[in-house]
C-alpha cells in the first residue's frame, strides 16, 4: 500500500481531522470558506484515499478534491477494500481510526455517528477498538443519543463535556444525557492513552437550529435516499443545508473549526517520521516518511 505524507512535520501526537464532512457534508459551502477557516491553523492534517493511497495532507491539498467525482465516504469496514481496488473517497472518523491503530492520535469531527434504528456507527466500534481520542461537537441528530452514549460506556469508552457532563444534541437541542465527567480547557486530560475516549465540546445553544419540524423531514429524506442507495448522512446534511438555507452546513462547519482550536490547546501535531499507523486488520503497518511516499 502507497501513503503520501504532504503535511508538515511537527512533534506531539498527531491531530487529524476526518474529511467526509468537509468532502460531501457541507453542500453550499465553497472552498474559499472552508480554507480561510481551516488554513490558519499549522500542523492540521487532512486524511483521505486517493487511487488506492492513503494521503496525509494539508487543507489546501485537500480542497484540489472537493468536489471529486465518484469519491465516496469510507468508513472503517471500506477503506480496505477501497486500498486493494485503487479507489478513491473522504475518510469517516473511524475511517481515520482504522489507520491510526498502532499510537495515540486525537481525531477531530463535528457531529459523530452513533446507533441509528439499532443499527451501531463503525465510529462506536472503531473508539472501543483503539487509542484515539475523539474530539466532537456531539454525536448527530439523527441518533439515538442515549443510546449511543450508553454503548460507548459499556465498551469502556470515556465521554467527557467541556464544561458540563452531559450532552444535549448537536445543530438541535434534545433532552440532556449523562456522561462520564467533565473536563475544562487548559487542564491536561487526566488519564493514560490506552483505550478511546471522546471530549464533546457542544455548541452554544444560542447558535443552534430550533425547527424541530427541519430535522424530521430532513431525517425522512435522508431515510428515502438510504432506501434507495445513497449514504444516509450526506443526504441527510443535504436536506438540512436546502431547508435551512446553508445555515446547517455553516454550522457544522464553525462547531468543526471549534473542535479544531480545542485539540490544538490540548497539543498534537503531524504523525513525523517513523511513527507507524496501520489500515485495520490484515493490512500491513505503514510508515508516514519524509519523502512524501512510503510503501
Amino acid at each position: 500500500m502507497m501513503v503520501e505524507n504532504r503535511a508538515a512535520q511537527n512533534p506531539g501526537i498527531p491531530i487529524v481531522i476526518e474529511t467526509a464532512l468537509l468532502g460531501c457534508g457541507l453542500p453550499s459551502i465553497p472552498n474559499e470558506v472552508i480554507e480561510q477557516e481551516l488554513a490558519r491553523h499549522q500542523g492540521l492534517i487532512l486524511v483521505w484515499v486517493e487511487q488506492g493511497r492513503v494521503v496525509c495532507g494539508g487543507v489546501e491539498q485537500f480542497l484540489h478534491h472537493r468536489p471529486a467525482d465518484g469519491w465516496k465516504r469510507l468508513d472503517g469496514r471500506r477503506v480496505k477494500d477501497a486500498l486493494d481496488k485503487k479507489n478513491s473517497g473522504y475518510l469517516t472518523v473511524s475511517g481515520v481510526m482504522s489507520l491510526f491503530t498502532s499510537s495515540p492520535v486525537i481525531v477531530v469531527t463535528a457531529g459523530m455517528g452513533g446507533i441509528r434504528e439499532g443499527m451501531v456507527s463503525q465510529d462506536l466500534i472503531c473508539l472501543s477498538r483503539t487509542e484515539a481520542c475523539l474530539i466532537a461537537t456531539a454525536p448527530k441528530d439523527s441518533v439515538d443519543l442515549e443510546g449511543t452514549l450508553g454503548y460507548l460506556r459499556a465498551q469502556k469508552v470515556r465521554t467527557v463535556g467541556v464544561g458540563q457532563a452531559l450532552c444535549d444534541g448537536f445543530l438541535f437541542r434534545c433532552g440532556p444525557v449523562s456522561l462520564d465527567g467533565s473536563w475544562d480547557v487548559g487542564e491536561p486530560p487526566a488519564r493514560s492513552w490506552g483505550s478511546g475516549w471522546v471530549i464533546f465540546n457542544p455548541l452554544p445553544a444560542e447558535l443552534r437550529l430550533k425547527d424541530d419540524i427541519v430535522l424530521a423531514e430532513a431525517l425522512a429524506s435522508a431515510g428515502r435516499a438510504c432506501a434507495n442507495g445513497e449514504d444516509f448522512h450526506p443526504a441527510f446534511n443535504r436536506v438540512l443545508d436546502e431547508m435551512t438555507a446553508g445555515q446547517a452546513s455553516y454550522l457544522q462547519l464553525a462547531a468543526l473549526v471549534r473542535n479544531v482550536e480545542l485539540a490544538l490547546k490540548i497539543g498534537g501535531a503531524d504523525p513525523g517520521e517513523g511513527r507507524l499507523f496501520a489500515v485495520d486488520e490484515g493490512t500491513p503497518e505503514t510508515t508516514a516518511r519524509n519523502d512524501s511516499e512510503c510503501p
